[in-house]
């Protein structure tokens, strides 16, 4: 299930969301992947919805196999490469004559990942992010300096402090088995209030109309800055919850 909504800043200025989501399955796992475009970057939701997109793809064809729990501890290395090498790709094939600029312009994002599998889970992600594991919170902050993290920052020379890959959170087979929920979102989550990121994964009318999400976000204070959220839950009946990327 997704929710996701413009900021207020956003907004006002008459600019969309520059979030984006991919939710993924394979034979034997789900991830879900939350971007967040740079707002100084005039194309950077452009860039936040390939890199969902490729961070996606790139996990979903390695569950299409079975994994183990070292597979999945190697996995955000595997993935960082893969998404690094296809930035460095994209600019240098975008690019008029400068490759930092189309970088600064469009492919400036955050990224936060979860994945849930048959042997555990991992979270992981460059960036700010909220992640929420049944009543257990994860507050996901980026560089000390406040700057935020961004993986294409591994492409320019003295950023690569700043595309620094953090894995959040390791899940046991055992934990996953247990767990009923999980929530991941961008850093605009992080205004949310506790009892409305409570309420989406525990709100049982999600399960038969994913859209209520958005909706439950736009009911609420809303945000100043743009929020995405995937919710992952154990349903009680055999309902689709996976969303097409956005």
């Amino acid at each position: 299930m997704v929710g996701s909504v413009a900021g207020r800043g956003h907004r006002r200025v008459g600019r969309g969301s520059q979030d984006a989501v991919c939710v993924r399955r394979g034979a034997h796992g789900v991830v879900a992947v939350v971007c967040d475009g740079c707002s100084a970057g005039a194309g950077s939701a452009v860039g936040a919805g390939v890199g969902a997109r490729l961070v996606a793809a790139e996990v979903a064809r390695r569950l299409e196999q079975p994994v183990d729990d070292l597979a999945l501890m190697a996995l955000p290395g595997r993935v960082w490469g893969a998404l690094v090498d296809e930035l460095g790709r994209l600019a240098a094939r975008w690019a008029v004559d400068d490759d930092g600029a189309v970088i600064a312009d469009a492919l400036l994002f955050t990224v936060q990942v979860a994945v849930i599998s048959d042997a555990g889970g991992i979270i992981f992600g460059v960036g700010d992010g909220r992640v929420r594991l049944d009543d257990e919170e994860l507050t996901i902050g980026g560089a000390s300096d406040g700057a935020p993290d961004c993986p294409a920052y591994a492409l320019l020379p003295g950023l690569s402090a700043h595309a620094t890959l953090r894995v959040h959170r390791h899940l046991s087979a055992d934990d996953v088995a247990h767990l009923q929920t999980l929530l991941i979102g961008s850093d605009g989550a992080l205004e949310l209030p506790a009892d409305v990121v409570a309420g989406l994964g525990t709100d049982d009318a999600l399960l038969l109309n994913p859209s209520l999400a958005t909706k439950r976000l736009l009911a609420g204070p809303g945000t100043e800055d743009d929020c995405t959220v995937v919710i992952l839950r154990r349903a009680p009946v055999a309902v689709r919850t996976e969303a097409p990327c956005a």
